[in-house]
């Protein structure tokens, strides 16, 4: 019971980084500890090796579950903390990773770094820094609702799901899907890049109780759909493409690090740590002007530190 607790838990912590612009549930699930075996719980959870197919559902429900509870339960104060103090508690998030770090180069058994390490370190590294400034997803949120407001007024199908290119939001949920398991990569970030974040964005707020109502009656009715649930349909219609390619995206990418920490391990932790680095790098806001500001936001950065370091010397990682 205890262990399911902690999982729970790790769960919740997932939830909230993916609220952190440039922390991804990934990174987070190495500051855990829990990476390597949320990956291998992916494909167990279809195979049914490495102990069962019910004992890597049971992981994955947890954490699944911590993750809603993380968004949901924390979005609020998180929002809040992003607007207020920016620089703290991105910097509380920079410690965490960093703390982290020294646990994660322990766990990847990398005793020397060779030539193929450091092209992995940096090649991770550059891979998160060429995605661009984090703070781009929180803009382009903003866009997004400002979009959705402009349109409420408007009669008819919102233009962003008119004519929707299927091939495309497939290929473009694949991609976000297997960037949700890659430490330090956002799936929104990458739906953003490939540029069909306002398409999803605007089709989740299309699936609003009155016309999700209005489309259930006119699915029993010969009377033509009103404005409502025809952007209802187009909308379920587009996101069931892009979250079933997401799926897909997870699985296949899951699969593909599974095998390459078993081949080549420490190539792949090299990696890892370079994801993971470039993640500091990107959420560094710079510490506030005037000297208690910067002293709290110093302190948070150091809490985070100790609290990762706490996290990774209590040894519940990959046991808990």
């Amino acid at each position: 019971m205890k262990d399911k607790v902690y999982l729970l838990l790790k769960g919740v912590a997932i939830g909230i980084a993916n609220i952190i612009p440039g922390v991804s549930g990934g990174t987070m699930a190495v500051v855990l500890g829990i990476y390597e075996r949320l990956i291998g719980a992916i494909g167990g959870a279809l195979s049914g090796k490495d102990g069962g197919r019910m004992r890597h559902i049971v992981f994955l429900a947890l954490i699944g579950i911590g993750a809603i509870v993380g968004i949901k339960g924390f979005g609020e104060v998180l929002k809040w903390a992003l607007e207020e103090q920016r620089s703290a508690t991105m910097l509380f998030f920079m410690g965490l990773i960093i703390g982290s770090i020294p646990a994660v180069i322990k766990m990847g058994g990398i005793k020397k770094l060779r030539w193929i390490e450091m092209g992995m370190l940096s090649l991770g590294l550059l891979a998160v820094l060429a995605l661009g400034d984090p703070s781009r997803k929180e803009e382009a949120k903003a866009g997004a609702n400002a979009i959705v407001q402009a349109q409420s007024s408007l009669e008819g199908l919102p233009a962003e799901l008119q004519e929707p290119d299927f091939a495309t939001l497939g290929a473009c949920g694949f991609s976000a899907g297997a960037a949700m398991i890659v430490p330090g990569v956002s799936g929104s970030l990458v739906l953003l890049l490939l540029g069909e974040y306002y398409t999803v964005i605007v089709a989740l707020h299309a699936l609003d109780p009155q016309s999700l109502v209005s489309l259930a009656k006119g699915m029993f009715s010969s009377a033509p759909l009103d404005a409502g649930a025809e952007a209802a349909l187009a909308a379920i219609k587009i996101l069931f493409v892009v979250a079933l390619a997401a799926g897909l995206g997870v699985l296949v990418f899951a699969k593909i690090i599974e095998i390459a920490l078993k081949k080549a391990p420490s190539p792949t932790h090299a990696l890892i740590i370079g994801l993971v680095a470039g993640s500091v790098v990107a959420l560094n806001p710079g510490l506030p002007r005037g000297p208690l500001p910067a002293l709290g936001a110093a302190l948070c950065l150091i809490a985070g530190a100790l609290l990762s370091h706490f996290i990774a010397a209590s040894g519940k990682g990959d046991n808990a």
